[in-house]
């Protein structure tokens, strides 16, 4: 499913709102605080995709807690 959202947020920017709009967003978020490396690697894509469209969806992203999640995993990281 994460390769599918990765596929339509790279190649399709305009499906970003769709994804939006189904509020699928937040979980693919929440997916960041997994300790499974692929799930977090391919959220990771799928955010950054979404940041690199319009400000305002690079603001629902900081409003939806995305840069608690990118803290946390540059801290977990850093302390390897």
């Amino acid at each position: 499913m994460h390769v599918l959202f990765y596929f339509m947020t790279e190649h399709y920017k305009d499906t970003i709102n769709d994804l939006l709009d189904i509020d699928i967003i937040q979980k693919i978020i929440q997916n960041l605080d997994i300790d499974v490396h692929f799930i977090q690697i391919n959220s990771l894509r799928i955010v950054g995709n979404i940041a690199s469209g319009n400000a305002n969806q690079t603001q629902l992203l900081i409003d939806l807690g995305l840069l608690k999640y990118l803290k946390k995993l540059y801290l977990m990281e850093k302390n390897k």
